[in-house]
């Protein structure tokens, strides 16, 4: 029982024109032209089969299914080798695009050098330039740094120097001082009773009345001229009675103190002290012995001696401050000019900072613009050998380009025959397979379809790489088996294979 009827032509052409209305093909005629196309492979095939079976007596089963698989498969394989040219296209595209670059950056980059040199030369100038005047002010900085510090040598010897004379005249004061500071602390602990018991007295003891004469002198008071009435005195001699300034001056108590508290010791005249001097040598003017007769007096005595010993450390002070005071007039001088020798050191130093930093500045400039131009021509040295390496792939990848648009042109027409070699040649022998491709080209040329004549199977799916590692697994090389191999790798369903010398069982294998 035939249980495979075949399908008249309206139902191949209907399921021929649904399956490749999603096929990209780019006119309506193309579409048409490869409907009849597979129309007509179908229906060759069949008539093969009866030749075959009457030749060798062998059935091939042409089914829809076949049909089915014919379509599919072409519009697989087209998909495929558009995206595989279009990809090899790109490619070459891509290295022509890099080599149109390339030759652009070569021009930019020569204008480039071009440029850079007299900018490098400007710079390399302007810094030698810098590097002079940098020295002349670094000379400069060098000779008023070493007269600063031998001006601050200067400044700290008449320093020290001055700082010697002030505390050898300090230690000089300090001998009187604590003296004075006694007698000081002495008036202070006096109360306004203690004067008015001095005032009060009529006839003062010697000792209050030596004491009192001192402050009236130191004080600069006038005495009283008196007569003469101690023993042995000339008749008609007066001598000089200070009781009646001395009993004034303590007329107010608080005012004598405060007067003694606060008296300028610093304005004591040497004529002064002069008069003053007598009664400090006397052996009865001592404040044990005032002691005795006031508590009053014994302070004031403490404070008339103290006067007398501050005067005379002050006379051996006196040109120990006038020293003192030449040295600190000499080291303001000195500070003075060493201030402004820092000030200019600063200055230059300031400026010759400045340079550096502009030197430094032009320096990273000079050898930025120097790299760059070792950079241009380093660039410019391997674009060159790449453009004179591939200067002749250029011709070729642009004939490539042409070529692989022509086979974009042609593709569809190649994919025709091979997906009807992979849908149906599988059981035909060689001379089979060449007649029906023959006559399916033949076709093609009718319906206007675009192919490459001659066009097969291996020429338009081989891939020669793949080809090789099949070989090198145990597929033979002659041009059925190599048929048979792209058979299996593009048929969508799985192969039965008729192998009875087992070559496609270890090609399988491997």
């Amino acid at each position: 029982i035939d249980w495979f009827s075949e399908w008249p032509l309206e139902a191949l052409e209907s399921v021929a024109n649904t399956f490749l209305g999603d096929a990209s093909l780019e006119t309506p005629e193309l579409l048409k032209g490869v409907v009849d196309t597979c129309v007509y492979i179908h229906q060759s095939v069949e008539r093969k089969s009866k030749q075959f079976f009457d030749e060798l007596r062998r059935f091939n089963y042409v089914t829809p299914t076949s049909y089915l698989e014919l379509l599919q498969t072409f519009i697989r394989l087209v998909k495929e080798k558009r995206e595989e040219i279009n990809l090899q296209k790109s490619r070459l595209q891509n290295g022509l695009d890099k080599l149109s670059d390339t030759e652009g950056k070569i021009d930019v980059m020569k204008l480039e050098l071009v440029e850079l040199g007299p900018v490098i030369a400007k710079t390399s100038e302007e810094v030698e330039a810098m590097i002079e005047v940098i020295k002349v002010d670094t000379a400069k900085a060098d000779e008023t740094k070493a007269q600063v510090l031998a001006q601050e040598e200067a400044a700290n010897a008449k320093a020290a120097e001055a700082q010697a004379i002030a505390d050898d005249a300090q230690a000089d004061l300090d001998k009187a001082l604590p003296a004075l500071d006694q007698a000081l602390n002495s008036l202070k602990l006096l109360t306004k009773a203690d004067i008015v018991e001095v005032k009060a007295m009529r006839n003062p003891p010697a000792g209050v009345r030596l004491v009192m004469e001192v402050v009236c002198i130191i004080f600069g008071q006038k005495p009283k001229m008196v007569e003469d009435k101690s023993p042995g005195a000339k008749p008609g001699a007066k001598v000089a009675d200070y009781w009646e300034a001395s009993s004034k001056m303590v007329q107010d108590p608080v005012a004598f103190l405060s007067s003694l508290l606060e008296f300028d010791k610093d304005g004591i005249t040497a004529e002064t002290i002069e008069k003053v001097e007598p009664y400090i040598q006397r052996d009865d003017f001592k404040p044990e012995i005032i002691q005795k007769v006031s508590k009053a007096c014994t302070s004031i005595c403490k404070w008339g001696i103290a006067m007398y010993t501050y005067y005379m450390v002050s006379l051996q002070v006196a040109p120990k401050r006038a020293a003192l005071a030449e040295a600190q007039a000499s080291l303001e001088v000195t500070k003075k000019e060493l201030a402004a020798a820092k000030e200019t050191l600063a200055e230059v130093e300031a400026k010759v900072a400045g340079l550096n930093a502009k030197l430094d500045e032009a320096n990273g400039k000079k050898k930025d613009l120097q790299d760059q131009s070792d950079r241009c021509e380093a660039q410019l040295e391997r674009a060159g050998k790449l453009i004179g390496g591939l200067g002749g792939e250029k011709v070729r990848w642009l004939n490539t380009i042409v070529a692989l648009d022509e086979r974009l042109g042609r593709v569809v027409g190649d994919v025709v025959i091979s997906a009807g070699v992979v849908a149906y040649s599988g059981p035909f022998t060689p001379s089979f397979r060449t007649d029906l491709l023959k006559e399916w080209s033949e076709r093609m040329v009718n319906a206007n379809v675009p192919h490459t004549p001659g066009a097969d199977i291996t020429s338009t799916l081989a891939d020669p790489v793949q080809i090789r590692s099949w070989n090198i697994a145990g597929l033979p090389s002659d041009g059925q088996s190599v048929e048979n191999g792209i058979i299996v790798a593009k048929a969508r369903r799985w192969p039965l294979m008729i192998d009875p010398q087992g070559q496609a069982n270890k090609w399988i294998k491997n």
